[in-house]
């Protein structure tokens, strides 16, 4: 497990601006000028919000190169590289290193079902190929993860946080009141905002922020000052 620490609060799972279906960088560089204006703590790029899926692998990497120079270090950009292949994650995720990004978001191979060893195998392939902080990315379409395989996953040297997008209030408490596992927690369901915050979660992961960061980044920042929390 790493002990990298990763941003607290509101970080925003990015569109993927396109104009006559070419990556639009132009357009990307304006939404993340007012994503950092309107106080987000960080950026995510190239995420389900992004439409990876449907992005070819020389998109993704000039995307990710497209955000870490927007940003140019006021914000920490991380980079989603997940994909169908062990071998393509692998070079995205070296990729993302070698341009800058603070750390990589990882969804295990989606669409076809694989096991708990497979699935195993392809986080631990991924950690050892780079020394970048990885965000574990727990969605649907990849396969929820339950709390004990979380926690195997945690032992892995770059293993430092986990983005929740499994709906299940129960696995979000679980992650966030037993701590051993040593994992930053964020959420990626808007309707567990609240919930993740004042239970003392580091922060929160999703979408609607692309249209008002502002909004958003000053409940975030209310929440976070709660004196229950």
């Amino acid at each position: 497990m790493s002990s990298t620490i990763w941003p607290d609060g509101l970080l925003t799972a990015l569109v993927t601006p396109l104009r006559n279906d070419q990556l639009d960088l132009d357009a990307l560089a304006e939404l993340i000028e007012r994503q950092i204006s309107g106080g987000v703590d960080g950026l995510v790029v190239g995420g389900g919000t992004g439409e990876f899926g449907s992005l070819t692998l020389i998109e993704r990497r000039a995307l990710a190169e497209g955000a870490v120079a927007a940003a140019a270090g006021r914000v920490p950009v991380i980079v989603q590289t997940g994909s169908l292949a062990t071998r393509d994650t692998i070079g995205l995720t070296e990729h993302a290193q070698s341009i800058g990004a603070h750390g990589a978001l990882v969804a295990s191979p989606f669409g076809e079902p694989i096991n708990w060893s497979e699935r195993y195998g392809f986080y631990d392939s991924v950690n050892a190929s780079v020394d970048l902080p990885i965000m574990l990315y727990n969605t649907p379409p990849a396969g929820v993860l339950t709390f004990s395989q979380i926690e195997q996953l945690a032992a892995l040297s770059n293993v430092s946080a986990i983005k929740d997008t499994s709906g299940d209030p129960g696995l979000l408490g679980d992650l966030v009141t037993n701590d051993q596992h040593g994992l930053q927690v964020y959420v990626g369901m808007d309707t567990l905002v609240f919930d993740a915050i004042t239970s003392r979660a580091s922060g929160v992961i999703f979408g609607v922020p692309n249209f008002i960061p502002d909004i958003l980044a000053s409940l975030v920042g209310r929440l976070k000052e709660r004196p229950d929390r």
